[in-house]
């Protein structure tokens, strides 16, 4: 069933969510929030996301290495004699000191944003 859609409706067509574009008088736009509020909350929704994307995938990554290593060779013992396992635990300890380290960098950045707006 198709419904009918009534083009001589004197109200505008609904506008999807997010961030819209402000015209002036001369139709050109001119910003692209509303106002400050929706500026903000877009800063605050953008951290968000950047931060919870940053640590999801990447400590799921390094368990995932730190379990394949604890099933191939069992116990810590084991894992600390063989160079390669050495090293991937050592790529993984670097890997979430740079995810900490990333994280806190753009959480400063978002929040001199926020700040800012």
């Amino acid at each position: 069933m198709v419904a009918a859609v009534d083009t001589n409706a004197s109200e505008p067509a609904p506008t999807p969510p997010g961030p819209q574009a402000v015209r002036n008088v001369s139709g050109t736009a001119s910003t692209l929030y509303a106002d400050a509020a929706d500026a903000l909350k877009a800063v605050r929704d953008d951290y968000l996301y950047w931060t919870g994307k940053l640590t999801e995938t990447s400590v799921q990554m390094c368990y995932a290495v730190l379990g394949a290593n604890w099933a191939v060779f069992g116990s810590v013992d084991k894992i600390l004699t063989n160079f390669w396992a050495k090293l991937s635990v050592l790529l993984v300890v670097l890997a979430l000191g740079f995810a900490v380290l990333g994280s806190k960098l753009i959480g400063e950045q978002h929040r001199d944003r926020i700040n800012y707006a």
